[in-house]
């Protein structure tokens, strides 16, 4: 799923658990098909994960347009077996849709609001407006050990 050379990935922490679901739900539905899966960008856009793919080298292409009542969403299918893609598109559209209801910081039910014109899916105790904007950001970064950290940590093992 991960293999697309141009793909790129910033997501935030408390949407992780949304997104491994995800993979493994695809891994099960795809079974010996998975090759014909790849990510290609998965990012925050408007206070939610958006999550770009390709299926058998096609790649979904996804709009947005500002109306009135709200933001609009369109998308264009690729030219691959449609049950195919719309098996794997309602298990993306799911996640997305889970990860507007989640706190970007610790995966809590959570409202999108804006905060100085940002949208941002937070609960209500890591809201922008109490902890500010920067303290969000930086609590929301998915944290990826280095390797001084697990050679530290083996090292207090050891004794």
């Amino acid at each position: 799923q991960f293999s697309h050379p141009d793909a790129t990935f910033e997501f935030y922490r408390g949407w992780i658990p949304i997104v491994v679901g995800l993979c493994f739900e695809l891994d099960k539905l795809l079974g010996e098909q998975r090759a014909l899966f790849q990510w290609k960008q998965m990012k925050e856009k408007f206070g939610s994960a958006r999550l770009y793919y390709a299926l058998a080298g096609e790649s979904i292409l996804i709009g947005d347009i500002h109306l009135p009542e709200g933001l609009q969403t369109l998308q264009i299918q690729p030219d691959v077996p449609s049950d195919l893609f719309q098996q794997v598109d309602t298990l993306v559209r799911t996640a997305q849709e889970a990860s507007k209801h989640a706190c970007m910081v610790c995966g809590a039910t959570a409202v999108t609001r804006s905060y100085g014109g940002y949208l941002q899916t937070l609960c209500g105790a890591h809201r922008a407006d109490v902890i500010g904007r920067a303290a969000v950001r930086e609590l929301a970064k998915p944290r990826v050990p280095s390797l001084s950290d697990s050679s530290s940590s083996s090292k207090g093992d050891a004794s």
